[in-house]
């Protein structure tokens, strides 16, 4: 990463997650999934379709779409710090988090995994503030949502 992280514009982007998230839960799937087509900003929309809130009655003895709830394996050999923090840790044992948070709808794939020393994932947590939302681009969203909108079908 280049120059320092702009910690405002991630709580900005987090709060903007929230905020569209309460007003989603308080309508229905469809709805949202309809706002989600048109926006302009899809991550964020996206985001909110896959919180398992929605899921709730639809996954009654079916198995999770996030996948199982701890990785296997992690994306990286090196705690990840920098993508979150903005400096270089060198500190271990390492573990495989969720980049974006598992309770709220991140699957459990090497495109949503992050590595950290045990330190900065304790000081992570599922704090959706620290998501590197200028630089992290989702990959698995779309295919999130498609599963999603089918076990609501």
């Amino acid at each position: 990463m280049t120059g320092p992280i702009d910690f405002a514009s991630r709580i900005a982007r987090a709060e903007t997650y929230f905020q569209v998230l309460q007003a989603a839960l308080t309508g229905t799937w469809i709805d949202a999934y309809e706002r989600y087509q048109t926006s302009t900003d899809r991550i964020v929309s996206g985001l909110v379709l896959v919180h398992p809130g929605w899921l709730e009655d639809a996954s009654d003895g079916l198995p999770d779409l996030r996948g199982p709830r701890l990785f296997r394996s992690g994306p990286g050999h090196a705690c990840q710090s920098q993508l979150v923090w903005g400096y270089s840790c060198s500190g271990s044992p390492l573990e495989v988090d969720h980049m974006f948070p598992f309770a709220l709808g991140g699957p459990t794939r090497p495109d949503n995994g992050l590595t950290l020393c045990r330190e900065h994932n304790r000081a992570k947590g599922h704090d959706v503030h620290l998501i590197p939302w200028e630089t992290y681009d989702f990959p698995w969203l779309a295919d999130q949502v498609e599963q999603v909108r089918r076990r609501l079908a």
